[in-house]
C-alpha cells in the first residue's frame, strides 16, 4: 500500500508539468518578406495597431496575444500568382495539420470581415504574395508600428488586378483576421520559429501515456499473472520516470530513464502468463465466499447432478 501511495502522490506532483511539455517551440529572430521561403517555419504577429491591445500572433484563424504551439505555421510553395506571376506560399498549421484558408474556394472574392478560417486541403487555401510593408502599408491614425522588415501577405483572385491584403485592426476586433485591400492595416511582423528537443518533455509524455492506459502487471505464477520479479521491475522503472520528471538531469540521462522504462514494459508483457494444456483449478472470482465463508470456492462436477457446482 505504501509503494501505492508514494506512485500516487509522484503522479499528482508530475501532472502540474505535463501540461507544459509541449511547448517545445522556441521564437527566433524576425524575418523579412524575402527572407520567407518554402519548408521554413514561422510565427506571425499583427501589429497594424497595438496602442490598446497590444500585438497578438496568428493562432489557428484567429489572434491571441500568446504565443503557443498553435501559433506555429510551416510555409510551403504555392502557385504562381494569377495576378503577378510572383512565387507565392501557402501557410500550414502544424499543431492541426489544416491550412491558413477562407470561408470559400481560393478564386473567388474574400467578403473582407473576418473571412478566414483553417481548411484541409490547398485548395481552398490563402496563397500569399510577400511584399515588403514598407512600400505597401500606411500609417493609420498617426501610428507607424512597421518597418521595413515587415511583412504584408497580398492574395490576388478573380478577375485581373483584383487584390486583397491579410489584415488586423488592432484596435477594433483586435483577435479576428480581415482581407481587404486597406493599405493602413495590413502589416505583420514574421518571426522564425525552431524546435527544441526537450528530452524532459518526451519521459513526461511517456509517463502519461503508460499511465493513461491503466496497466495492471498484477504479479503470480497463475495464467492471467505476470513474473513477480518483472512486474516489481517496471514499477520501479515507472517511480524512477516520475521522480527524474521532477529534478534536473542530462540529456543522457533523460534518454535513459526513457529507454528503462520502455524495455520494461516490453519485457513484463511478454511475460504474459497465459494458459496452456493441463489440469486447473477454477476458483470463484465472487469476493464474498471468502469474506464471509473464509474459505475460496473451487467449481467442481457434481455427479448426483448435471451442473457444475462451487
Amino acid at each position: 500500500m505504501k509503494k501505492f501511495l508514494s506512485l500516487v502522490a509522484l503522479l499528482l506532483a508530475c501532472s502540474a508539468l505535463w501540461n507544459g511539455a509541449d511547448a517545445r517551440y522556441i521564437i527566433g529572430n524576425r524575418k523579412a518578406y524575402n527572407e520567407i521561403k518554402p519548408g521554413d517555419t514561422i510565427a506571425i504577429q499583427g501589429i497594424s495597431d497595438a496602442s490598446n491591445n497590444g500585438y497578438r500572433y496568428i493562432s489557428g484563424a484567429a489572434l491571441q496575444t500568446v504565443f503557443t504551439a498553435d501559433c506555429v505555421f510551416a510555409v510551403e510553395e504555392g502557385p504562381a500568382d494569377i495576378r503577378t506571376g510572383e512565387a507565392t506560399i501557402f501557410l500550414r498549421n502544424l499543431e492541426k495539420n489544416l491550412y491558413f484558408g477562407k470561408n470559400g474556394l481560393r478564386g473567388t472574392n474574400p467578403n473582407g470581415w473576418n473571412d478566414t478560417r483553417l481548411v484541409s486541403t490547398p485548395d481552398s487555401a490563402y496563397n500569399f504574395v510577400l511584399q515588403c510593408a514598407a512600400d505597401s502599408s500606411e500609417t493609420w491614425n498617426g501610428q507607424t508600428n512597421f518597418d521595413a522588415t515587415s511583412v504584408v501577405f497580398c492574395y490576388s483572385y478573380g478577375e485581373e488586378d483584383k487584390y486583397a491584403f491579410m489584415c488586423n485592426w488592432g484596435w477594433y476586433e483586435p483577435e479576428k483576421i480581415y482581407l481587404w485591400s486597406y493599405h493602413d492595416t495590413n502589416p505583420w511582423d514574421v518571426y522564425s520559429v525552431s524546435y527544441e528537443k526537450d528530452l524532459s518533455g518526451d519521459l513526461a509524455e511517456l509517463v502519461e501515456y503508460y499511465t493513461s492506459l491503466n496497466l495492471d502487471f498484477t504479479p503470480g505464477t497463475d495464467p492471467g499473472f505476470y513474473p513477480e520479479e518483472l512486474a516489481t521491475a517496471y514499477n520501479t522503472a515507472m517511480e524512477e520516470a516520475m521522480q527524474a520528471i521532477l529534478t534536473d538531469h542530462t540529456d543522457d540521462e533523460y534518454q535513459q530513464y526513457i529507454d528503462n522504462l520502455k524495455a520494461a514494459k516490453e519485457a513484463v508483457e511478454k511475460a504474459y502468463i497465459d494458459i496452456s494444456d493441463g489440469y486447473y483449478f477454477v476458483v470463484s472470482a465472487y469476493p464474498e465466499f471468502l469474506n464471509k465463508q473464509k474459505v475460496e470456492k473451487g467449481a467442481y462436477v457434481n455427479n448426483s447432478s448435471t451442473y457444475i457446482q462451487w
